[in-house]
């Protein structure tokens, strides 16, 4: 899809849209985009070349994106502007994620994947923002019950812990492992950067800075348009320690910018000409939406169906209906304001003539054969498209197993790290131990022989220090007192 809807495209929006074009008085800077009020035929349109649209029973008409790599995740290939009108705006890098990015909202579905639902008031982007410890992230913001009955407007209480902003409730406690894996989370001095590639969390991070983060999801309403106020500009700049440009919103902005109000008249066309049921259950498998059911309103594709069934080769001859029934079908699709577009065309070609008037039964036969045999294989046509489906479904089959055991195996080789480590800190232990019995047994005793060595050494040292002294008290006295005790000594020790 081109970086810039052509002309042509915008014609065709003012060709296709019921409602006239709608001029709001908006800031000079902003007056570059005309308020063009879109719909879905411009979507299918411009998405059909790069990704396959499915009904859901509780989402209505979805897209889903083809070539995308197993680690896609909605608002990842791309970076964030600060717009001098609506603040901060996501740049996309995928060629097609102009109108997925600023119209409608992103649901991943465990088991078809991401899926875009259509909606029809633009917006910088539709996420959910949450910041502290100095990280901030974003998520893809899911289609809830308001944005289903057409308030495509944005809210603030989105509160992770309180039901995983409604995935809980449609797939069970069970995906939100998987929902981590959307979050974006970059450090604040990097959020101005365009490569968040290189600084993105680490998945297995997520979990921990979502439960130390909060919410701040804010957005607001200025002339009619929403405005993205949920990141303080300010706080950016003192992170990354430099000034964060303001640009122009034309140089940015690639789509027609509809109003809040005119969004909202849209909503209400398109969701029942292709919305689903908020009664049906989210874990309802979708089916391919084929063109020429995608004009339809939902609620006219059965009789579309069994009229391209009727028209296949091969089919019994039925009767042809008289005219009261044939002026009755005309006169519904003539009630129909909208338009059927390829549906008409298919059914020009298809439904075969009615019986002239006049012609005998033979010449009816032969015409009907004739025709049959001109008439272009409808069914050869519709039988490779079901083997279409079903190789896909056996390609995202096969993908899924694949993902399950890649898993399987990243599980058990982190368990086997995890036990080896474990057995290697017992070994570090063990081996300390060892090292200081040895260490102990190293402390070479001192014999008994030796010490009372040391001991008798000790005493014969003491011994000749006592005679020392006696002798040096003996001099000065006389020969009776030295005697006297002389004799004093020899009875002390008998």
């Amino acid at each position: 899809m081109s970086r810039r809807l052509s002309s042509s495209l915008l014609a065709a929006v003012v060709a296709l849209s019921p409602i006239p074009l709608i001029a709001t008085s908006t800031p000079a800077a902003a007056q570059f985009n005309v308020n063009i009020n879109v719909g879905f035929d411009t979507f299918y349109d411009e998405l059909s070349p790069y990704g396959d649209w499915n009904y859901h029973p509780r989402w209505g008409d979805v897209w889903r994106p083809r070539r995308i790599g197993a680690d896609f995740r909605p608002y990842s290939r791309g970076y964030w502007v600060n717009t001098i009108e609506y603040g901060w705006t996501w740049e996309t890098q995928d060629p097609w994620g102009d109108i997925p990015y600023h119209y409608g909202r992103w649901v991943m579905d465990p088991y078809d994947g991401w899926l875009w639902v259509p909606g029809y008031t633009w917006a910088p982007a539709w996420v959910v923002w949450r910041q502290g410890g100095g990280n901030i992230g974003w998520f893809p913001m899911p289609p809830d019950d308001r944005f289903l009955a057409g308030y495509d407007v944005y809210r603030a209480d989105w509160n992770w812990d309180r039901g995983y902003f409604g995935y809980s409730d449609w797939y069970g406690p069970s995906i939100v492992a998987g929902l981590a894996a959307a979050w974006t989370f970059v450090a604040l001095d990097r959020f101005a950067d365009r490569d968040y590639y290189r600084y993105a969390v680490p998945q297995t991070r997520v979990v921990n800075i979502i439960n130390n983060t909060t919410n701040i999801t804010n957005y607001i309403t200025v002339n009619n348009r929403i405005v993205n106020r949920s990141v303080d500009v300010a706080q950016v700049e003192r992170a990354a320690g430099r000034r964060i440009d303001r640009v122009a919103a034309r140089d940015v902005v690639r789509t027609p910018i509809s109003t809040i109000d005119s969004g909202r008249q849209i909503a209400t066309r398109e969701r029942e000409r292709h919305g689903g049921d908020v009664r049906a259950p989210a874990r309802e498998r979708v089916r391919e939406l084929p063109a020429a059911e995608a004009r339809v309103p939902v609620r006219e594709r059965r009789s579309v169906q069994l009229e391209r069934q009727q028209a296949q080769p091969g089919a019994q001859q039925q009767q042809q209906p008289d005219a009261q029934d044939r002026g009755g079908r005309a006169n519904r699709d003539q009630q129909t304001t909208e338009p059927r577009g390829r549906v008409e065309r298919d059914q020009q070609v298809t439904e075969p003539p009615r019986g002239q008037q006049g012609e005998t039964a033979r010449q009816r036969d032969e015409r009907v054969q004739r025709e049959q045999r001109q008439r272009p294989d409808r069914g050869a046509a519709i039988q490779g498209d079901v083997e279409q489906q079903q190789q896909r479904a056996r390609a995202e089959q096969a993908e899924r197993q694949q993902k399950d055991q890649a898993e399987q195996q990243n599980r058990a080789r982190a368990d086997q790290a995890e036990k080896q480590q474990q057995r290697d800190q017992v070994e570090r232990q063990r081996r300390s131990q060892a090292d200081q019995q040895q260490q102990q047994r190293a402390v070479v005793p001192v014999e008994p022989s030796q010490a009372r060595g040391q001991q008798a050494e000790r005493q014969q040292q003491q011994a000749a220090a006592a005679e020392e002294r006696r002798a040096r008290a003996q001099k000065g006295k006389t020969p009776e007192q030295q005697e006297e005790e002389e004799r004093q000594r020899r009875e002390r020790q008998k």
